[in-house]
């Protein structure tokens, strides 16, 4: 039952009014608690915005696009130029005398590990300008290091460790060359001049 008190105000006049509890709001509707399907809603909603942002934070997070020419490679091809590192063959792929000099894609290097091959250097060009560096930080992280550059420079906030390479594509000698002086302990005078310029 609606009930009501008189007062008197500073100015004299009785005013009338309603009891000031929460029985008197009653234009507010009365909330609801969420039940199991809302809840399953809501739950389901953010899901699907997760799935959606996912492929934007993997993009941004990619240090290069695996779909460009070279990037996918694991082992050296037979093809694949040829360096040392202390005596160590070391293989790389493809050949700066291969690509043009607006090469896009990436240019590998393998150290070989006995029997094996360790990937230890992915350099990834945009129209022969070096984009991103991954090598090997030490020797439990291998390619764990990524540098990132923009026009010929460090991008900004790049690792300690990162730096500007003196040359773009790697320059190596013809296959076979490094593997046959390693084991005669001298290099033909036709390998000596396979090395790219």
């Amino acid at each position: 039952m609606n009930q009501f008190f008189t007062s008197t105000s500073f100015s004299g006049k009785e005013v009338t009014a309603r009891p000031t509890d929460s029985r008197a709001n009653l234009c507010e509707k009365p909330r609801r608690p969420l039940t199991s399907l809302a809840l399953k809603s809501m739950a389901r909603s953010f899901f699907l915005s997760c799935i959606f942002l996912l492929p934007i934070f993997a993009v941004a997070s990619d240090p290069m696009p695996k779909s460009a020419p070279n990037c996918s490679i694991e082992l050296p091809p037979d093809g694949a130029g040829e360096d040392a590192a202390h005596t160590t063959l070391v293989r790389v792929f493809p050949r700066k005398s291969a690509v043009g000099s607006d090469y896009s894609g990436c240019q590998t290097a393998w150290i070989q590990k006995g029997e094996t091959w360790e990937k230890f250097s992915v350099m990834y060009f945009q129209k022969g300008q070096l984009q991103t560096w991954l090598s090997s930080d030490d020797e439990t992280k291998p390619l764990g290091l990524v540098c990132r550059f923009a026009d010929g420079k460090l991008a900004a906030k790049q690792p300690e460790k990162c730096y500007v390479p003196m040359a773009g594509l790697k320059r190596t000698f013809a296959p076979g060359c490094v593997a046959e002086m390693i084991k005669s302990g001298k290099m033909e005078k036709a390998c000596g001049t396979s090395l790219e310029r």
